[in-house]
């Protein structure tokens, strides 16, 4: 009895001691794996950090290629405005550069900003309507320049189209709009709400003749502000208003 008894427990005791070497395997096994696993993650997160930092020094290069090319062909056709006498022709060029240089700030907003896919439209607006005002100071020396705009951050295929619609209506009114008085003043303002993107140009100059369509007007700004606001799937609204009121409608979420 007591030699059974004893072998019983000795028994019990092996298979808890082979039981706790299982376990203890399986531990051991489980926590060299475990540590296997991090280390492939972390490995896999460096490689991923250091593609995506690959992407970003490659997008900011082409950013800063695509600026710097667009500065030389701005000045190329500057050069080329100079030997030029025909004023209209020499005035169709500058126009032409100014638009190139509106494409060109862009790239260069966003070459110095952290994403490289969007842009802080606010500051953008702020500094492309006192530069085109600056160009056109001596015709119109008098003329006040307000802006306002929300905080607004657009992706590069909406903020392209929109900065040039933006340079053609600001252009057209320092041209256009003061014909003859001695001062004046612009007012552009973008705001953002539901789901629309609203960009007003309010001079109260000269306004439009009461006998002219914009629509059928054979001006090649007022044409590609057309052309570009329905590429954005947006609307344009022309209205006489103590000057001239123009109200561009863009859906916010567009996508190409």
């Amino acid at each position: 009895q007591l030699l059974i008894g004893a072998l019983i427990v000795v028994i019990l005791l092996l298979w808890l001691v082979f039981m706790q070497y299982r376990v203890n395997k399986t531990a051991k096994r489980n926590a060299i794996e475990k540590e296997e696993r991090k280390q492939l993650v972390e490995e896999k997160s460096k490689e991923l950090e250091r593609v995506l930092g690959m992407k970003e020094t490659l997008l900011k290069e082409i950013h800063h290629r695509v600026k710097n090319n667009l500065q030389v062909i701005s000045s190329l056709i500057s050069l080329q405005a100079a030997t030029l006498k025909d004023k209209k022709a020499k005035a169709s060029l500058i126009e032409s550069q100014n638009r190139i240089k509106t494409i060109a700030l862009i790239h260069q907003k966003l070459y110095q900003t952290g994403d490289l896919s969007r842009i802080d439209f606010h500051s953008y607006t702020s500094q492309l309507a006192h530069i085109i005002a600056s160009l056109y100071k001596h015709k119109s020396p008098k003329i006040e320049l307000e802006v306002a705009a929300d905080d607004v951050v657009l992706e590069i295929d909406l903020a392209v189209p929109l900065g040039l619609i933006i340079n053609e209506l600001l252009t057209n009114a320092l041209k256009y709009g003061f014909l003859g008085k001695a001062e004046g003043k612009i007012a552009l303002k973008i705001r953002q709400q539901e789901g629309e993107i609203i960009l007003t140009v309010k001079d109260n100059g000269l306004g439009f003749p009461l006998d002219f369509d914009p629509q059928k007007s054979s001006s090649l700004g007022l044409k590609l502000v057309h052309l570009l606001a329905k590429q954005l799937k947006g609307k344009v609204h022309f209205h006489n208003e103590k000057g001239l009121l123009v109200t561009v409608i863009i859906p916010s979420g567009f996508k190409k």
